[in-house]
């Protein structure tokens, strides 16, 4: 500390924060896997926490992710949700917690994640986001998981018209 005009002032140490970029995979056996980057750490590139779960997915699975979520096909074709378990800081933890999302879909379906806001405090403890993926028919179709939760936003938008993907599927039994 210092004297300066009779008064003490303290020294401002600043913490340079990076987010890191987390790169989800399928590994060896059809295994969950990911990788961290980020410049700040020493090591810059590490293996993820959710290596350490043991999660394997259907052979023919796709990934969704967006942070803290991932989303694969098991083997039944069922979808299932992959979380971090961020601290209240929205740090990633070294825990995650894994469910069904009680959907079927088509079998390799390719799949996407999309938030129901931009501001990621809304959703990074509550949920919310949308699931694209094909349904058993081929169709495209969009669901918003834990809608009925106490915890979901009551700002978001919580579900898309399913029926505005009608014909867009290909039905591949009309081959």
């Amino acid at each position: 500390m210092c004297q300066c005009l009779g008064q003490k002032k303290k020294a401002l140490t600043s913490v340079v924060k990076q987010p890191q970029t987390e790169l989800f995979y399928t590994g060896e056996k059809s295994r969950l896997l990911g990788t961290n980057l980020n410049d700040v750490n020493s090591p810059s590139i590490t293996e993820d926490s959710v290596n350490a779960v043991g999660i394997t997915m259907g052979a023919n699975s796709t990934l969704a992710a967006y942070w803290p979520w991932t989303i694969y096909q098991s083997t039944d074709a069922s979808l299932h949700r992959v979380r971090n378990r961020l601290y209240s800081t929205f740090s990633p933890s070294t825990t995650w917690d894994g469910n069904r999302i009680g959907i079927s879909a088509l079998p390799g379906s390719k799949l996407a994640i999309v938030p129901c806001s931009a501001n990621f405090t809304r959703i990074a403890l509550k949920g919310g986001y949308g699931v694209f993926y094909q349904t058993l028919d081929g169709r495209l179709s969009v669901a918003v998981t834990d809608s009925n939760s106490p915890e979901v936003d009551p700002l978001y938008t919580l579900s898309w018209p399913t029926g505005m993907f009608a014909g867009l599927g290909h039905n591949p039994s009309s081959c």
